[in-house]
C-alpha cells in the first residue's frame, strides 16, 4: 500500500494552479532579492524595447513595394522588402555561380536533416544525430562548398594552363633565336 502524503503548502487564499505556481517560481528565481528584481526589471525593459523597436522598424515603417531599394530613399524608412527581394539571392548564396548554387542548397539540406532530430525530444537515436553534425556534416559542407567534387576536371583544366603557358615561352623563346639568326648574332 502507498503511503500518504502531505498536501502541498498553500498560502492563505491562493489557490494552487498554474498562474499561482508561475507567481511563486518568479518570486524565487527573479525576485527574491532586491539586486535580482532590478536585474529582472531591467532585462524585461530591455527585451520590451528590442521586441517593439523591431516590430516597428520590420513591419510598421518597412517599405513593402518597390523594385529595388530606390524605393527606401526616405529619411524614416524601416526594413527595405524590396531591396531584400531582389538581393535574396546574393544573402542566401553569396558570389557563388548560379549553376554551383544546389551545394549550397545540398548543404543546407543536410544540415536541416540533422538539427531537426535534434530538436525533437523525444527522437530516438539522438546521439547519432550530434554526432553526424559534429564530425561527419563538417566534412561533408567543406567538401560541397569548396566544389571538390570534379577534382579530376581542375587538375585537367590545370594541366592543360600549364600545357599552354609553356607552349607559349616556347614560341617566346623560338622567336627571340629566330630574330638573333636574323641580326646575325647566331
Amino acid at each position: 500500500m502507498s503511503e500518504k502524503r502531505a498536501a502541498p503548502i498553500q498560502a492563505a487564499g491562493v489557490q494552487n494552479d498554474f498562474a499561482s505556481a508561475a507567481i511563486a517560481w518568479a518570486r524565487i528565481n527573479l525576485f527574491s532579492t532586491p539586486l535580482y528584481s532590478v536585474v529582472t526589471l531591467v532585462a524585461a525593459y530591455l527585451t520590451v524595447k528590442l521586441i517593439y523597436g523591431t516590430f516597428d522598424w520590420a513591419v510598421v515603417r518597412a517599405v513593402w513595394t518597390g523594385s529595388d531599394g530606390t524605393a527606401c530613399a526616405t529619411p524614416d524608412a524601416g526594413a527595405c522588402w524590396p531591396f531584400i527581394e531582389a538581393k535574396l539571392g546574393l544573402f542566401m548564396y553569396g558570389r557563388y555561380p548560379d549553376a554551383e548554387r544546389w551545394r549550397v542548397n545540398l548543404t543546407y539540406a543536410l544540415a536541416l536533416g540533422g538539427l531537426v532530430p535534434l530538436m525533437i525530444s523525444s527522437m530516438p537515436g539522438r546521439k547519432w544525430f550530434a554526432l553526424y553534425l559534429g564530425l561527419v556534416f563538417p566534412i561533408i559542407a567543406y567538401w560541397l562548398l569548396k566544389r571538390l567534387v570534379p577534382t579530376y576536371i581542375r587538375l585537367l583544366s590545370l594541366s592543360n594552363k600549364l600545357e599552354h603557358q609553356r607552349d607559349d615561352f616556347n614560341y617566346q623563346l623560338l622567336d627571340k633565336i629566330a630574330s638573333y639568326r636574323v641580326k646575325g648574332r647566331l
